[in-house]
This record gives C-alpha cells, sequence and structure tokens, in this order.
C-alpha cells in the first residue's frame, strides 16, 4: 500500500509523513505509537544475545517487537519501516512478518542493502511476505551510473513500490542519474538519508524543485522536513531560487501536468524580442537560432539569426546567454530552446553553454535538425548527426535533446509525412543517450505520421514529440 494513499490528509506530499527511529525498545516503542509520527522505524540485526535470532538493535526479539506493535497495541495504525542490517537475518524478518500477516493492516517498508544474488532476495520476499514497498540501499561509489543502472535492472520489474534510499549529500552531483532513475517507473521514489553531516536547505530542496513532491520522502523530520516546511511558509516573502536542473522537464519547472499550457516564443534573436519574451509572464519557454560568422572585428563566433543575411544579428550566443542568465524580471527565469543550424554552430556555441552551467537553473533544449526528413533535398544539409549527440555529450550533457530532420511541405504531393524509415534512423542514434529527447515534428507533416511516431514514442519513456 502506498503511504500517500494511505495517509490521505498528507496531501500527496512525502514532506508531511513522519519517520519514527528511535523504537529499539518496548518503550520506546510504546512512546512512538502514542506520538505523532506516521511511520515507526526498527533496525533488525542477529546479534549474540538474542542468540541468532533476529532482534532490535536493543537486542529485543522481532517477534517480541512485533507482538507489541500489531498485536497488544491493536489499535495501532502507524506504517512500519524494517531496517535489515544483515542479510542473514532477511528470512527470518520476513517469516515472522507473515506470521503476523493477519494483524498488518498498515504500509510495510523493507529497507535492506542490495548485496549478494538479487534474485534470491527478491525470490524470498515475493514468496515470504511480498507486501511491503521495497527500501533498497542506493549508495553511489565511484561509478555513480553503474550503480544505478544495476539497481534499475534488479527492480524495474518488481511488482511492489520501490522507494530507493539515498544519502542527501549525493543526490545533486547525481540529478542526472538519479532523474533517470526516477523517470523509469511511476512506483519509483526516494527516501533521503541525511548522512553524517546535516544536509542544508538547499541540499533538501534540489531533489524537491526536481521533481514530483509525492516521490520524496525524509528520514529526519526535525532536521529535514520542518526545514522545508518552514522555508516553503515563507517563500512568499522570500527571495529563494528555483535550483533546477538544467536538464530537468519543462512541466515540472513550471508545476503544470498539461503540456498544452507551456508556451513558446520563437526566433527570439533579437534585443527587443528577447526583452519582450523575458518580460512577458505567459511566455514560459524561449526558442532562438544560433549560426556561425566570421567577423572581420571579432573572428569565428556563433550568433543569434534564422533569415539571411547573417550580418545583420543583434547578439553573439554570448551576450543572448548573458541576458537570459542575468534576468532580473519578476517573470525570470525562463525555459530555453537553442536551436543549432551548422555542425559548427555546436561546436563552437556548446562550450559558451558550459560556460554558465551554474546559472542554469531552468530548463535547458538543445536542437538541430539532424537528419534528412520528408521532403528534403540534398541543398537542405542537417547537422551532422553523430557530432551532433558527440559535442553536446562531451561538453554540456545535462540538457534536454531536440534532436530533428530538414523538412518541407510539398503542397501538390503525396510525400508529406515522416517514414518509418525515418523514425528507426533517428532511433539508432538515440536508444542509448540518457538524457530526455524531445522530437520536434513539422506539424503539417504529422496528421499522416501518427503511428510512425507512436513507434518512435514507445521506445523510451524519455522520448517525446514537440510539433512546431
Amino acid at each position: 500500500m502506498d503511504l500517500l494513499t494511505y495517509f490521505s490528509d498528507a496531501n500527496n506530499d512525502g514532506v508531511k509523513i513522519r519517520f519514527e527511529q528511535q523504537t529499539s525498545t518496548l518503550d520506546l516503542l510504546q512512546q512512538a505509537i502514542k506520538g505523532p509520527s506516521d511511520v515507526i522505524e526498527v533496525d533488525i540485526q542477529s546479534d549474540v544475545p538474542c542468540a541468532g535470532a533476529a532482534c532490535t538493535s536493543d537486542d529485543v526479539i522481532f517477534r517480541t517487537w512485533l507482538q507489541a506493535c500489531l498485536v497488544d497495541n491493536g489499535e495501532n495504525t502507524k506504517a512500519l519501516k524494517i531496517n535489515v542490517k544483515l542479510p542473514d537475518v532477511l528470512q527470518q524478518t520476513l517469516t515472522i512478518l507473515q506470521e503476523f500477516a493477519n494483524h498488518v493492516k498498515q504500509p510495510v517498508l523493507l529497507n535492506f542493502g542490495v548485496v549478494g544474488d538479487t534474485e534470491v532476495i527478491m525470490d524470498m520476499i515475493n514468496t515470504i511476505f511480498p507486501n511491503v514497498t521495497l527500501v533498497p540501499t542506493l549508495s553511489l561509489g565511484t561509478s555513480p551510473w553503474d550503480d544505478v543502472d544495476r539497481m534499475y535492472d534488479v527492480f524495474q520489474f518488481a511488482s511492489q513500490n520501490v522507494m530507493f534510499s539515498i544519502d542527501a549529500h549525493n543526490i545533486k552531483n547525481n540529478w542526472d542519474k538519479l532523474g533517470w532513475l526516477l523517470d523509469q517507473n511511476n512506483k519509483f521514489s526516494f527516501y533521503i538519508e541525511k548522512g553524517a553531516d546535516d544536509a542544508t536547505v538547499d541540499e533538501l530542496f534540489y531533489v524537491r524543485d526536481n521533481t514530483e513532491v509525492s516521490h520524496v520522502y525524509y528520514s529526519d523530520y526535525a532536521g529535514m522536513n520542518e526545514p522545508i516546511m518552514k522555508a516553503e511558509a515563507e517563500s512568499s516573502s522570500s527571495d529563494r531560487i528555483v535550483d533546477f536542473y538544467s536538464g530537468g522537464d519543462p512541466l515540472d519547472f513550471y508545476r503544470m501536468t498539461d503540456a498544452i499550457n507551456v508556451t513558446w516564443a520563437h526566433r527570439v534573436n533579437g534585443k527587443d524580442q528577447l526583452e519582450a519574451s523575458l518580460s512577458d509572464a505567459a511566455t514560459k519557454m524561449i526558442e532562438a537560432d544560433i549560426k556561425m560568422f566570421n567577423s572581420s572585428e571579432r573572428g569565428y563566433l556563433p550568433v543569434m539569426s534564422h533569415d539571411p543575411p547573417v550580418s545583420n544579428y543583434e547578439l553573439t550566443l554570448q551576450e543572448w546567454l548573458d541576458s537570459i542568465t542575468s534576468c532580473t524580471y519578476s517573470t525570470c527565469p525562463k525555459g530555453v530552446k537553442l536551436d543549432y543550424k551548422s555542425t559548427e554552430a555546436v561546436e563552437h556555441g556548446m562550450p559558451l553553454v558550459l560556460a554558465v552551467a551554474d546559472k542554469l537553473n531552468f530548463p535547458v533544449w538543445v536542437n538541430a535538425d539532424v537528419l534528412q526528413g520528408p521532403n528534403s533535398n540534398p541543398l537542405m544539409r542537417p547537422v551532422d548527426a553523430k557530432l551532433f549527440f558527440d559535442y553536446v555529450d562531451s561538453i554540456y550533457p545535462h540538457v534536454t535533446l531536440s534532436p530533428g530532420w530538414k523538412t518541407a511541405h510539398n503542397p501538390i504531393g503525396d510525400t508529406n509525412y515522416y517514414t518509418i524509415e525515418m523514425m528507426e534512423e533517428m532511433n539508432s542514434f538515440t536508444q542509448s543517450l540518457r538524457q530526455p529527447i524531445t522530437f520536434p515534428a513539422r506539424a503539417s507533416l504529422t496528421h499522416q505520421s501518427i503511428e510512425q511516431f507512436q513507434w518512435l514514442l514507445a521506445q523510451s519513456n524519455r522520448f517525446q514529440t514537440l510539433c512546431t
């Protein structure tokens, strides 16, 4: 049973759920049952005084603890979180839980380390006592992608909800990986541990700024939940800047549920256009075009231009990015989409994006037409697909990728559609990428292309499309 479904008064927000960790003795357990907590935690191990039996850290036999928790206090409705500290007591713990199955009316969370034969562990849980929320500890070492991939491989097909336990200090620097993991399954969530040192409020807010609040729980109510709720209550009178991951979803950034409400300003290449878009509250995403220009005074540099001649540009990419990242209007920051018109523009433009990376606290999309599409011709030269992905990945990968096709509309022909071969070619470049990917599609060509795009979007839950 999901915690937020069970605790309906939490308003679908994990910060409202209070965990109580001090219950290792029967006296502490009684205090927790009578106290304000929502979830009672207990650590289970096997110690000499317990003669090899599963017991709490204060040597109370787990069976005795459960008897006091569920039977002697039959009206107890608090959820349980069982932290199995040693692999050799997991089977005992599950067996004892099954003995009390008729008394379990509340959610049970089972925390354990993922060690040894994980297939055996999952079979054991599913065979003995499967009605739990799994809380595996996610430790990030020197190869964090490998650690995240391993977790995904183990739990991707789990029938239970999965709440990954993770140190608060490991979140921000690994959000590209952690965000990817959360996106793989709606049953996935995070349980944030405070770690050896208290996490800062900014660290606590980072995960909250970047995903649904229903997918995040906190281990220390006084040290984590209360500071978050206090800061949010004071936010109307403070200037806390949302610390958003630049590769994140605009729907998360704007707390929207329907992409139709994300309004765009296109070809925002000039000074006046940029000023108007930044100050317009209705505009959520700003799209601009980048070409290369060989200036006798400033050399070969990326500039903002869509229509020829390029020499009429008003802003360089550097100046455009400076305006975006230094905007002081109350309507800022905005999401941006950078539309690169040549391979050279990507090569020279992405280092400028990297240079302002610490100021990119809003969604950043990187777009280029990298393949030939409907009604294109040899003169419509796309950006080199391999180099586009290589440049972005090696220079600044923390973006939403937006690779598209060179297209045209044929008013008298029957070629106004994307072919399945075009979809397969695009998928060959994107199927192994970790970033979210949005495929721009020419609106006039989509009517006869629905099945083709359905096929492409079905290849990954990180894929979506944008009609332009």
